[in-house]
């Protein structure tokens, strides 16, 4: 969720329009001209509002420059070429993919993320469940693909969805009996699924 939050920041700054080449601009002359490294031009920016001056660095700009060139060449190897970290403690090479993976609802940009360490599984895990979500199709092996990243609940979910749309009714219990992981509210993993599959008890 922190992950959504700032990019939304993000999101609506860049849309704002600063005097000179904006990352809008810049990303445009990338796309039409065909040369994804105009983005390596991108400066830090300020941007002013009634309250406040903010600014976005040079490495996000970088970021968002290719990240749009991505999107609109329908190329997630662009992502390949970003350098830095963001500020969630992801590499904005891996954020890349995970945008994509959303934007395009490519499952298989998920595959491409680097999942070294905890910070990653977590962004890998959300990939391949929010995806499945936002293409309104899950399928039990992609689910399965994150069963042991030590994310029950994003793995409940995913079972949840797959339960909802086959009807399965009894695979939550097939997944979750034997599970003794109980959530914030005081729910079983069992009953997570049922509830995210709107099953009646």
């Amino acid at each position: 969720m922190r992950l959504l939050t700032s990019f939304i920041l993000l999101v609506l700054l860049f849309g704002q329009s600063p005097s000179g080449e904006d990352v809008q601009q810049l990303t445009a002359r990338a796309v039409r001209e065909n040369r994804p490294n105009l983005c390596e031009k991108a400066k830090k920016r300020c941007y002013e509002s009634d309250f406040e001056t903010s600014s976005i660095s040079a490495d996000t700009n970088r970021f968002l420059c290719y990240r749009e060139y991505a999107f609109a060449k329908n190329d997630s190897s662009i992502c390949e070429k970003i350098q830095g970290e963001s500020g969630t403690g992801h590499s904005y090479r891996d954020v890349c993919f995970e945008h994509y993976a959303r934007e395009k609802k490519d499952i298989s940009a998920c595959e491409k993320l680097n999942s070294k360490d905890r910070t990653n599984t977590i962004l890998y895990a959300t990939c391949i469940e929010s995806v499945q979500g936002l293409r309104g199709n899950y399928l039990l092996d992609d689910c399965l693909k994150i069963r042991d990243l030590r994310e029950p609940y994003t793995f409940a979910k995913c079972i949840a969805g797959v339960a909802k749309q086959t009807k399965d009714l009894p695979l939550c219990a097939r997944m979750f009996s034997q599970s003794t992981v109980i959530d914030p509210w005081g729910h079983t993993l069992l009953q997570r699924c049922l509830l995210q599959a709107e099953i009646p008890k």
